[in-house]
């Protein structure tokens, strides 16, 4: 699977790199991305120097030297162990998240289809009480608002995180722009008002634009939590 997002350890990096030269730096860090980016690099030298825009000795040497000390040529594909061990890990919590905005959809599925009718308990024959009045638009506006959680309970961070997680962005939770539209789809309905609705709507857009050049640029908390939230809330989220 390729991916825009990569952890990396500073540490680990500067202890296996000790003798690496600046260019050689540059070429690893350049072979790295591409290699988490595309998922593979290519055995083939034409296609990796062009890919790594090496076009002089110097350049070339340096892509060389790395390849043989940080990679394992099996004749198609060059591999690095330590990144293999990152995307593998990567998949793993990518899958676990997607497994679980389904099931806070199907439990929000369930909840509207369960049938309404003689309460549980209720013993047969006794009549039940009438209904109350309907509120005036004036007092249903005020229950609305008493069901929505309150502005401070609403997860801010842990949605931005969760973005900027599969984009690879670094969108900031406390921009008061950002903070509008979460709040404003938030307090919309109660169906929204959970974290699962914002990630299965990042789940699904991710799915959809992240490797499309013309759509990534949306992949933003305007477009995502702006008017059309519900229907991208109502789209099927495709592995």
């Amino acid at each position: 699977m390729s991916d825009n997002y990569y952890r990396f350890f500073p540490g680990d990096y500067h202890r296996d790199t000790g003798d690496l030269s600046i260019i050689e730096h540059g070429a690893y860090r350049l072979l790295l991305d591409h290699y988490y980016m595309r998922g593979n690099l290519p055995s083939d030298r034409d296609r990796l120097y062009r890919l790594c825009r090496a076009f002089n000795g110097d350049e070339r040497e340096a892509i060389e030297r790395v390849v043989e000390i940080f990679f394992i040529d099996d004749g198609e594909c060059l591999i690095n162990k330590k990144a293999e061990e990152e995307i593998e890990k990567r998949n793993g919590y990518l899958d676990e998240q997607a497994r679980k905005s389904r099931l806070g959809v199907e439990a929000r599925r369930k909840l509207k289809e369960e049938p309404t009718g003689q309460p549980t308990g209720q013993p047969k024959g006794v009549p039940l009480p009438s209904p109350s009045p309907s509120p005036s638009p004036e007092e249903n506006n005020n229950i609305v608002e008493k069901e929505s959680r309150p502005a401070n309970n609403i997860p801010y961070e842990e949605i931005i995180d969760y973005l900027n997680e599969k984009v690879g962005t670094h969108f900031k939770h406390k921009t008061k722009t950002t903070r509008g539209f979460i709040k404003a789809r938030w307090n919309e309905d109660p169906d929204f008002s959970n974290i699962g609705a914002f990630r299965y709507v990042i789940d699904v857009k991710c799915g959809q634009w992240l490797n499309d050049p013309k759509m990534i640029g949306n992949l933003r908390p305007q477009t995502l939590f702006g008017t059309k939230f519900e229907g991208y809330l109502n789209e099927v989220l495709h592995e």
